[in-house]
């Protein structure tokens, strides 16, 4: 009897040891986790990182996964032609433009630290491998009557499953304040995204190369009561300013390329229409983009676990017409302000735009800040 209840004490304690040292190696597990959460109207991102391996010292590595899912009512702005389409016209009874499509996007890679960032302690510099799959289902009986998307002979017109590398270098020297919101430094992104026929050639017929460059930068006018780290945001003021060119060559450029700009996000960006506020989502597509986004954002003061805050900004921007020149008359404007919420990572924001040489007024609401 003596000897058995030795044995469920000797159990006990091998127990207890073990869960104690199952929860340090689990909690260390969970420190080395990093969890990007996305909401779409009708959809929902997320992005899970790994870092507790390191390949190289003193360097952050990264082992990334993506997987995201929505449905959709994107457009398409020209017809059989390729003539630009414009549902403003007062002739156009409903938008042909407009159809309906389910998304899914999943991708896997790395992110490999160069040079470190003492400060942040993390990366200063990296370069990023990604493989990404993206699937696009286009569903013509529950779009709009005449949907211009179904009137193209395009071997996408009706989805496409795309298969892209994509590989750049990432400089990041920005610093956001956990909770006074305010953002310093900048960040900048040269990115190549290739989708060769060798992996899209069964489900599609894409084959192209993409170029992306994407500066950002961030400056603090103003933060009322900047040393109190700890306590809610009173009030602060900043500008920021975004650079963006993007550039496509191929033997055959489908629509979901055209639509779309690369980068380090794995999540899908729109083309022009979409960086651009105040103009229809995935309007504008061509081969070459150039977007300026300029904004004025300002924290109002905390109400508990929530930040509110206004924006106003000024965008500009072109595309071609599928002939890789960039002229004058195809530069864009738009304006407008914001209001925005924010609280536990997200941010609910509302916009009153104007497309200033569309002379078109639009509201639109977002779950992110635009960058």
């Amino acid at each position: 009897m003596e000897i058995k209840f030795l044995n469920i004490i000797k159990i006990m304690i091998f127990g207890i040891l073990f869960l104690g040292m199952s929860s340090a190696l689990y909690a260390d597990f969970l420190d080395d986790i990093e969890i990007t959460p996305g909401i779409r109207f009708w959809g929902a991102d997320v992005g899970v990182n790994y870092k507790g391996i390191s390949f190289l010292p003193d360097l952050t590595t990264r082992l990334c996964v993506w997987f995201g899912a929505g449905y959709e009512t994107p457009g398409y702005f020209r017809d059989a032609d390729g003539i630009q389409y414009n549902p403003d016209d007062p002739a156009e009874a409903i938008n042909l433009a407009l159809y309906k499509r389910t998304e899914i996007i999943a991708a896997f890679g790395i992110r490999q630290g160069i040079f470190p960032d003492s400060a942040k302690k993390d990366n200063l510099l990296e370069t990023y491998l990604f493989c990404r799959a993206l699937y696009d289902t286009n569903t013509w009986e529950n779009s709009v009557p005449g949907s211009l998307i179904f009137t193209t002979d395009y071997p996408d017109a009706y989805g496409i499953f795309l298969t892209t590398i994509i590989t750049g270098l990432y400089l990041d020297t920005e610093i956001i304040h956990k909770t006074h919101r305010k953002r310093n430094g900048m960040t900048a992104d040269i990115s190549f995204e290739f989708a060769p026929s060798l992996l899209n050639h069964t489900y599609c017929a894409a084959d192209y190369t993409r170029v992306t460059v994407d500066i950002r930068g961030y400056l603090t006018l103003i933060d009322l009561d900047p040393d109190d780290d700890e306590e809610e945001n009173l009030f602060n003021l900043y500008i920021c300013d975004r650079l963006l060119w993007d550039g496509l060559v191929g033997t055959y450029i489908p629509v979901a390329a055209r639509q779309r700009v690369g980068g380090r996000k794995l999540k899908s960006e729109s083309g022009l229409g979409g960086i651009m506020r105040g103009i229809d989502s995935k309007r504008f597509d061509g081969y070459l983009k150039m977007v300026n986004n300029f904004d004025i954002r300002c924290d109002l003061p905390s109400l508990w676990i929530f930040v509110p805050g206004v924006v106003a900004y000024f965008d500009v921007g072109m595309a071609d017409e599928l002939n890789y020149f960039l002229e004058p008359e195809y530069l864009h404007y738009s304006t407008g302000l914001g209001m925005f919420i924010y609280s536990q990572g997200f941010d609910l924001i509302g916009y009153a735009n104007y497309w200033i040489d569309g002379e078109k007024v639009s509201f639109s609401f977002d779950f992110s800040l635009h960058f």
